[in-house]
């Protein structure tokens, strides 16, 4: 069985909805971010989050 992922992400104030195995996001401005990722797996069975500051020059 292959594994559903899904992906809600939030970047600087907006939230974006993924599914498959890769997400990404283009940040237009430099500044640092907290990017919040929510993974769900096998149709919410499984989920965790992944939080990640990032500085963008």
């Amino acid at each position: 069985m292959q594994a559903r992922r899904q992906w809600t992400m939030r970047f600087d104030g907006t939230v974006q909805d993924f599914t498959g195995r890769d997400a990404s996001h283009t940040y237009t401005k430099a500044g640092t971010y907290t990017a919040i990722a929510k993974v769900g797996l096998n149709n919410g069975y499984c989920s965790f989050d992944i939080k990640e500051t990032v500085t963008i020059k």
